[in-house]
């Protein structure tokens, strides 16, 4: 029942997704793949939605989520290199050249982090971007299995 915690639009990251797609992308919701989330709820689910838009509604929608996967995986990319570069590599140097990075080092470095972006918020995306994968694959078996006339399970 959990498992999923879908975002809404307007609030937070997602809703500046969206405005860079403009208003059809406000009809879509974005999940997340918590660690209890399996592969076969999310088929479940791709399932079902087949059921109720349809395989040509259902593909534009996987479009529209597919360019908001490569938006999130550059945004999650931009941030852990800037992290590497502000954080982890002068910790490193540090730690390379003998001194300590306890203490208000450490504290300042997990500060810089956190301006980066929150633990929390790297995770969230995290999930959305697994989420998304997972769609993204199912569906792509989906299609290459109804080019054979059968489907997923």
């Amino acid at each position: 029942m959990y498992s999923r915690i879908f975002a809404q639009t307007g609030s937070g990251s997602v809703g500046k997704f969206f405005g860079l797609y403009g208003k059809s992308m406000s009809t879509l919701r974005l999940g997340r793949m918590a660690p209890e989330t399996t592969i076969d709820i999310i088929e479940q689910e791709l399932h079902a939605e087949l059921k109720e838009k349809g395989l040509v509604k259902l593909g534009k929608t996987l479009e529209e989520e597919q360019k908001i996967l490569l938006d999130l995986q550059a945004k999650q990319k931009d941030n852990l290199n800037r992290i590497k570069e502000a954080c982890v590599n002068p910790t490193q140097k540090r730690l390379a050249q003998g001194y300590s990075i306890n203490g208000l080092f450490w504290s300042l470095k997990q500060k810089e982090m956190n301006q980066i972006a929150t633990k929390e918020a790297m995770q969230t995306r995290e999930e959305t971007i697994d989420w998304l994968k997972a769609r993204q694959d199912l569906y792509a078996a989906l299609k290459h299995g109804s080019d054979k006339n059968c489907s997923l399970s």
